[in-house]
């Protein structure tokens, strides 16, 4: 997932669940640059597993299938696939952009 996505994610309140590091431990001379090298996610937004994502969009999770070299979520009717919800380049994506959209819906 890139940077620009996983940030959509954080804007729209996606729960960021970085560990939190003990900021005890370090001291006043530690330059901010050495702390964002130690601790680097901790300066970015959280790039949830496809299982947090799936488990995110809850009872509203659609089918997830690949088509060519695109992943769609796609709404399922009387067995026929009928309306493509999200799409993107890998699963983790398409499941991101489904719950942006869900998100949206609510």
């Amino acid at each position: 997932m890139n940077y620009e996505l996983a940030k959509k994610l954080k804007d729209a309140g996606f729960p960021q669940t970085w560990p939190k590091p003990d900021f005890l431990e370090i001291h006043d001379a530690v330059e901010i640059s050495k702390i964002y090298e130690k601790y680097p996610n901790e300066f970015n937004p959280y790039r949830p597993t496809l299982s947090e994502l799936i488990e995110a969009c809850g009872d509203e999770f659609p089918v997830l299938t690949k088509e060519k070299k695109e992943w769609l979520c796609m709404d399922v009717y009387c067995g026929n696939l009928v309306d493509v919800l999200s799409r993107g380049l890998t699963p983790q994506e398409a499941v991101a952009n489904l719950w942006l959209v869900l998100k949206v819906k609510i």
